[in-house]
């Protein structure tokens, strides 16, 4: 495998390249607000899914509850 020799034009130029395709201050901002705003609608989506999750569940243990109710007065159990 043959070397090329790198003059320090050559890494100037690569190092430039280099920060030319770095994102900026500005755009690293808007990235992070972007982001801001879309993880407080997954968070918001997430709080009313946990709310229909617990309000199912209430409903089925006041069910359970109404039938085991049924069931001790059907047995005569206190």
């Amino acid at each position: 495998m043959v070397k090329k020799k790198v003059t320090i034009e050559d890494l100037a130029m690569m190092v430039k390249n280099g920060f030319d395709h770095t994102a900026s201050k500005e755009e690293l901002g808007e990235f992070r607000q972007e982001a801001n705003e879309r993880f407080k609608k997954v968070d918001t989506q997430l709080g009313r899914i946990e709310n229909i999750l617990f309000a199912a569940h209430d409903r089925r243990i006041d069910n359970l509850e109404d039938r085991v109710r049924q069931v001790l007065t059907a047995l005569k159990i206190k």
